[in-house]
C-alpha cells in the first residue's frame, strides 16, 4: 500500500457481527521490531495514531472511518488495529473500502476481524 488510496470493492459485502470489529494491516516489513516495545516506539514513529486509516462504506454509501489505534506484536509479526471512530453497529453491510497511509507499507496483508464465539 503506498500513499496512493487503495480501494477495495466487495460485491458480497462484509457484515458486522459484533460492534468490536477491527482491521489488522500487517507492517512487518515497513518496521524493525524484536519485541513488542521496539515494534510500538518504531510503529509510533513510522505510523502514529490516524496516520493509516479505512473508509467502510456500506451499501447506502454511509462512510465509517477505521483508524490505527493499536500496535499488535506475536512472533515477530507487527500489525496496526485499525478501529472504528464513529459507532459501528450490527447491522452494517460493508461493500467497499478505501484504505489509506501517510507512508507506504510494504508487502502489507490486510485482514477484516469481526466474530463472536
Amino acid at each position: 500500500m503506498g500513499k496512493s488510496p487503495l480501494t477495495f470493492e466487495i460485491p458480497k459485502g462484509l457484515n458486522v457481527v459484533t460492534n468490536g470489529a477491527h482491521i489488522l494491516v500487517d507492517i512487518s516489513n515497513s518496521i524493525n521490531g524484536n519485541d513488542l516495545l521496539e515494534a510500538r516506539e518504531n510503529a509510533a514513529l513510522k505510523y502514529p495514531e490516524g496516520c493509516v486509516n479505512a473508509e467502510m462504506i456500506t451499501e447506502d454509501n454511509k462512510v465509517f472511518v477505521f483508524i490505527n489505534q493499536g500496535v499488535l506484536w506475536s512472533k515477530g509479526k507487527t500489525h496496526l488495529s485499525l478501529s472504528g471512530a464513529n459507532e459501528i453497529t450490527t447491522d452494517l453491510v460493508f461493500t467497499k473500502v478505501i484504505m489509506k497511509s501517510c507512508h507506504a507499507i510494504k508487502g502489507s496483508q490486510i485482514v477484516w476481524v469481526n466474530y463472536k464465539y
